[in-house]
């Protein structure tokens, strides 16, 4: 079977089992992403060991993914090949990924003052305090910080602190489905997991800094994102979209004056968070730096103009500079310590 009958006949297993539209959607989502990465090969002829090399150099080890997200491609593969194909596949070859156990980060009391002082909106000082005091939580439907599915026109703007955001299934951790308003973040530590998308379907997203790990970044079709600082690590295959006919699809952000991609730069024998405190760049981009601090891995993700510069960054007292190409798949240069 080729991959465009193994598409059709796929559909049709999904509609006979009737999975939800959501998981209809991201299944095939899913199985064209595997499709690209094998090129010209049919799935039907894929081995095991190849599997085996998707999964763990290309998901873990190149594009970084988290476990949960390696074992939703996991559970594609499976369906793929022991529903649609109806192949026996080694599950122990293939198995899913341990998930790790790990304790929810408390905030110090210095930590949530200084958090709530970079609120100046008294309106939502008062709900994220209201929200702390209860938990804040995601529902089914629910977003974490924002509204959930439908959610009105809402206007959350995050200046600073640190920020852990759980999304429901019809919700973004940050940002409703389907709502009118935007998020603006200026600073601070955000990281969001479950439904990990901050502006789901929003109208507008706005980054001018601080460090971000989330899984992506959307807005409505006639939406915008707008990026002019930060590190963003967004871990999805599309870090970028918006929605054409509930269809995902990749979304180009701008910083106001131009269209600007990802950006990914590994400072020399830097292997912790450490905060960067100069950025500049041989074209004079200017580039929100506040709360900006490397990968645990000593990594960038910055979003920049197409075209080749020479970035400096100052960081822990030291000094990196080197030539950075921005393409639209661009390599990852290594910034030497000067």
């Amino acid at each position: 079977m080729n991959n465009t009958g193994l598409i059709k006949k796929m559909k049709k297993d999904m509609h006979m089992r009737n999975f939800s539209k959501y998981t209809y959607d991201s299944y095939l989502l899913k199985t064209k992403d595997i499709m690209r990465y094998f090129g010209d090969k049919q799935l039907e002829n894929v081995t095991t060991n190849e599997l085996r090399d998707f999964l763990l150099d290309y998901l873990k080890n190149e594009r970084r993914l988290s476990d949960r997200s390696i074992n939703y491609y996991n559970s594609v593969i499976r369906f793929i090949y022991e529903v649609t194909l109806d192949k026996v596949i080694n599950k122990k070859q293939l198995p899913m990924r341990k998930k790790k156990k790990t304790v929810y980060k408390v905030l110090t009391k210095e930590e949530l003052g200084a958090f709530f002082n970079c609120v100046d909106n008294y309106k939502f000082k008062t709900i994220f305090m209201l929200a702390y005091g209860s938990g804040i939580g995601s529902s089914f439907n629910g977003a974490s910080i924002g509204s959930g599915l439908r959610g009105s026109g809402f206007f959350i703007t995050i200046n600073g602190g640190k920020i852990y955001a759980e999304g429901g299934h019809y919700g973004g951790a940050i940002g409703g489905r389907d709502g009118n308003g935007k998020v603006t973040i200026n600073g601070g530590y955000i990281e969001t997991t479950g439904a990990s998308i901050i502006g789901y379907r929003w109208r507008d997203v706005e980054i001018n800094g601080g460090t971000i790990k989330t899984g992506r970044i959307s807005c409505k079709t006639d939406g915008t994102v707008k990026i002019s600082g930060g590190n963003i690590n967004a871990t999805a295959s599309i870090k970028i979209g918006t929605y054409e006919n509930s269809n995902l699809v990749a979304y180009i952000p701008t910083n106001e004056q131009n269209n600007v991609y990802v950006t990914t730069v590994q400072l020399e024998n830097v292997s912790s968070q450490n905060k960067i405190t100069k950025l500049t760049t041989s074209d004079n981009i200017n580039y929100g730096i506040k709360d900006m601090y490397t990968s645990e891995n000593g990594m960038l993700y910055l979003y920049l103009p197409l075209g080749e510069r020479t970035i400096t960054i100052e960081c822990d007292g030291k000094t990196y500079s080197g030539t950075v190409t921005t393409s639209e798949n661009g390599s990852i240069p290594t910034l030497q310590e000067v």
